[in-house]
């Protein structure tokens, strides 16, 4: 899986990206369908980023790029808002 718009930092945190990189690589992410519990209180921001197929972010009927979001923890310097500005997204392929 593939980020654009940040980078995944070595304290494994949702970081801004470095100049002059358009993607960055995020470490394996193992999907599990569980039961949704109520939210937890915890202490770590966290943001709902949303996981595309391709790096166009439209698609057609037959065939969307737009999958599903996932939550991502981000550093405590940033808000949500700064990587929804940036259009922070995951891509699972960068062809076209």
């Amino acid at each position: 899986m593939f980020i654009q718009g940040a980078r995944w930092n070595e304290d494994d945190l949702l970081d801004d990206e470095r100049q002059m990189t358009l993607f960055g690589k995020l470490p394996t992410v193992l999907m599990k369908p569980v039961e949704k519990l109520s939210r937890a209180t915890n202490k770590i921001r966290q943001y709902e980023c949303p996981v595309y197929v391709y790096p166009t972010r439209w698609g057609t009927r037959e065939k969307p790029s737009y999958l599903f979001p996932i939550r991502l923890p981000m550093s405590q310097e940033y808000d949500e808002a700064f990587f929804i500005k940036r259009g922070t997204a995951c891509l699972l392929s960068l062809a076209d």
